[in-house]
């Protein structure tokens, strides 16, 4: 194996000039110079407004009772007697807007506190209907009470409520009996939808 016969000063100076050159590139790569690259952009435009709907219901203040008649009824000096059915009605204005919307009514039959056989009396044949724009809706048993779907996107509509309490009694069952009537609750919702897990 032959040795170099290269004097010490030569290969000193070919090691240092290797040094400088990995210090230069060292130097560009770190920012001391840059290298040239392609680069472009565009711009898609996004500007247009997101405006949300309204799911909204309003009271129209015009409960009344009336017997099986026809006849206006005024609860605070009305005594009731076999036979005779009384009727609630009232009127709510819904407003249901916005693209894939699906809404839904519920409501209960106004809850009475008091004399039970009195309270027995009056609910076992309870109904409750109610219609929008003067269609009748298909009323199913929900967790909140009679539920039923609406029509969506079609501007205010009224929701016409109305609840019978027929009474029947026999002998002297649910005489001289006296029950306080509830507020009557009507809630518009989304239908709850189970949404997929988000991968993760």
């Amino acid at each position: 194996m032959s040795r170099s016969t290269a004097p010490a000063s030569s290969r000193s100076k070919t090691w240092k000039g290797v040094a400088a050159g990995v210090a230069a590139i060292a130097l560009l790569a770190g920012g001391g110079a840059s290298f040239a690259e392609w680069r472009d952009s565009a711009s898609a435009s996004a500007g247009a407004p997101i405006s949300s709907g309204v799911l909204d219901i309003e009271s129209n203040d015009d409960g009344a009772w009336t017997d099986g008649a026809g006849n206006s009824v005024q609860l605070d000096d009305y005594l009731i007697v076999p036979g005779t059915t009384l009727i609630y009605t009232h009127s709510m204005t819904i407003d249901a807007e916005g693209d894939g919307l699906a809404a839904e009514v519920s409501t209960n039959i106004p809850a009475l506190s008091g004399d039970s056989e009195l309270i027995e009396a009056l609910t076992r044949s309870a109904t409750m209907t109610l219609t929008i724009d003067g269609q009748e809706l298909q009323v199913a048993p929900g967790p909140e009470g009679p539920t039923a779907e609406i029509p969506t996107n079609v501007g205010e509509q009224t929701l016409d409520i109305r609840v019978e309490l027929p009474f029947a009694a026999d002998g002297t069952y649910a005489q001289g009996g006296s029950v306080d009537v509830q507020d009557l609750t009507v809630t518009v919702a989304q239908p709850r939808v189970e949404q997929p897990p988000v991968a993760g």
